[in-house]
């Protein structure tokens, strides 16, 4: 399989799983399902940067998303991707263009130069110290 064919089934398996997930997740909000949230959070008692990001779709999901920014703004990130990967790929199986590839080819070759990964690690940081803040 060449690294387009790779790239399309790790974005669907990715997807898939993360449908999954947030499905097992909303109906297991009281802590006693088979995932008890972050590894780092469980075992270091430092939230990682996405920690909340679940909670966040899911208050996306049920329309408070006031609380969902709260929790993690990740959570915008991740329910935008969700939303518009699908609908992109299948797009391109259509059409049989590559688009989602190519643009994110763009994208990692974008964020590769200094003006853009410096301020989004900056971004990433800072959501880290807010995980920080909150959790602890």
């Amino acid at each position: 399989m060449h690294a387009k064919g790779k790239f399309y089934t790790l974005l669907i398996a990715i997807c898939l799983l993360s449908y999954v997930w947030i499905a097992y997740s909303f109906d297991n909000q009281d802590g006693q399902g088979l995932w008890q949230g972050c590894l780092s959070k469980q075992f270091l008692h430092i939230p990682c940067p996405s920690c909340g990001t679940t909670r966040s779709l899911i208050s996306i999901i049920k329309g408070n998303f006031f609380s969902a920014l709260q929790i993690n703004p990740l959570g915008y990130v991740a329910a935008i991707a969700l939303a518009i990967v699908p609908i992109w790929i299948l797009y391109d199986l259509i059409t049989l263009k590559n688009s989602l590839f190519n643009t994110c080819s763009i994208a990692l070759k974008l964020v590769k130069q200094k003006c853009i990964y410096i301020p989004l690690t900056l971004l990433i940081i800072s959501n880290w110290i807010w995980n920080i803040i909150k959790y602890t």
